[in-house]
């Protein structure tokens, strides 16, 4: 009978254990996570292969590029400047993504030149734009912009993290945007 005791005793004792154990573990999802280093809407930020400033938020119900392209909408237009901290290597905002609300939207590939893809330097600063284009009526709420130099959904690397209050930005009828400048502030 005491055998028995004993036996029941340790075999609780073992499915606490892996109970405790399974619950230790964290998810994959958190095992995979990207890094945030995250920052306000004024802040420069420094991942492994970005350096980012914002340095300015615009809605825009029309976009022109050089006057060799429109498009209308819902737009929001982000200006920064951006450079390669250490090497050139990877050094490109390959993702960038504006999340409003639970949903998230991914720079337009539909303005001809943008800094999306566009290859940074080192110490040299490249002033251009990302434009999102935006269902209608999305006009107010917080925001968190996120750049990364991967191009796919960032894994076990950094990205950064730029939170904005779209309430508060200014709002233009049309916004012409340009190619992106190498050597700008």
């Amino acid at each position: 009978m005491r055998r028995k005791a004993v036996a029941t005793v340790a075999a609780a004792g073992l499915i606490v254990g892996a109970l405790a154990v399974t619950a230790a573990i964290p998810a994959e999802q958190r095992l995979t996570a990207p890094f945030v280093i995250a920052g306000d809407g004024s802040s420069t930020l420094t991942s492994r292969t970005i350096i980012a400033t914002v340095t300015e938020w615009n809605f825009a119900d029309s976009i022109t590029f050089d006057d060799e392209w429109s498009a209308e909408g819902n737009w929001l237009v982000v200006t920064l400047s951006a450079s390669a901290p250490h090497t050139e290597d990877d050094a490109q905002i390959g993702l960038a993504t504006l999340t409003v609300d639970g949903r998230t939207y991914t720079a337009s590939e539909r303005v001809p030149e943008s800094l999306w893809r566009y290859p940074l330097r080192v110490g040299i600063g490249t002033s251009g734009v990302l434009a999102f284009e935006l269902p209608a009526g999305v006009r107010s709420g917080s925001a968190e912009l996120r750049l990364s130099s991967n191009d796919t959904t960032p894994a076990l690397d950094d990205v950064i993290s730029i939170s904005v209050n779209l309430t508060t930005l200014d709002h233009r009828e049309r916004l012409t945007i340009s190619s992106p400048t190498v050597g700008a502030p």
